[in-house]
């Protein structure tokens, strides 16, 4: 009974009636809300939304059991209600669930195990119902952010191919697509103006934190330099089969890789792919 509030709502105007029904809820766990008729009831299930369940008579002064169960689903749509009905009224509960009710019970209740298994398949019910939901809103939440970061994605893409010039189907097929930690850097100035989502991982930084910064900024270090990247003619001294080189993560650790570059222009402009092979962190 974890999952549930353990809480019941009854509702009967027989005093004696209610009282045996509220000892037999209470033997088997339940915290029990009484309430004499309709208005009380009522006012009680607006109180505990919470609650797990109503057990509900259907012929009460002011406000019975019919008005109850229509008033109650305008409120609650799902919360379980269980009729309490005379023997002989068939016809009456079946009315109440015309109306919204899940379930009836005979009165007088003397079989508390009947109780009871009416009373937990019409909780399971409910509780199932709620998961389903629950579940429902979650798979909703998750395509909606799903879409949001697409269309972020989108707009950052679109801005880089227009700022850069770069032809989109090498964006895609190279850098984008790529499982290997890769960034897109202008060749002259070695500001970054992409990194892809492997390079983020590895580094633990965000886009934010990479986008604009320049090779210096982010640590890149060449073998047997002790000087950080600054200018493009040390990356042009680079063979073409790749060269060891370092970076910094945010928190002082270093990674090392094999770094490979492919040039291309664009309407004039350089840029590079800056590949990082092998890539591994070290402890600082």
């Amino acid at each position: 009974m974890d999952a549930y509030s353990n809480k019941i709502l009854l509702i009967d105007d027989d005093k004696f009636v209610r009282k045996s029904i509220e000892c037999l809820l209470e033997d088997m766990g339940y915290a029990v809300l009484p309430a004499e008729d309709g208005f009380q009831g009522l006012n009680l299930l607006k109180q505990h939304p919470d609650a797990d369940l109503v057990l509900v008579d259907l012929i009460m002064p002011l406000m019975d059991g019919f008005s109850f169960i229509q008033k109650a689903r305008e409120f609650s749509q799902e919360i379980p209600i269980v009729v309490i009905s005379g023997v002989g009224i068939l016809e009456q509960a079946v009315e109440a669930i015309r109306l919204g009710a899940w379930d009836f019970i005979n009165k007088p209740i003397t079989n508390k195990d009947l109780l009871e298994i009416i009373i937990n398949r019409n909780i399971e019910k409910y509780m199932a119902l709620k998961a389903s939901k629950e579940y429902q809103a979650f798979l909703e939440n998750l395509a909606k952010m799903r879409s949001n970061q697409l269309d972020e994605a989108i707009a950052r893409q679109k801005s880089i191919v227009e700022c850069a010039k770069i032809d989109v189907s090498i964006y895609a097929s190279v850098f984008r697509l790529l499982p290997i930690p890769t960034l897109l850097v202008q060749s002259k100035s070695l500001r970054i103006f992409d990194a892809n989502d492997a390079f983020l991982k590895l580094t633990g930084r965000t886009s934010e934190h990479a986008l604009g910064v320049t090779l210096d900024e982010l640590g890149f270090v060449l073998p047997d330099c002790s000087q950080t990247v600054q200018t493009a003619a040390q990356l042009a001294e680079l063979p073409e089969s790749g060269a060891p080189i370092a970076c910094k993560t945010p928190d002082g650790k270093t990674i090392q890789a094999t770094l490979k570059i492919i040039p291309f222009n664009e309407d004039g402009i350089d840029h590079l792919l800056m590949m990082l092979f092998e890539a591994r962190q070290e402890s600082a």
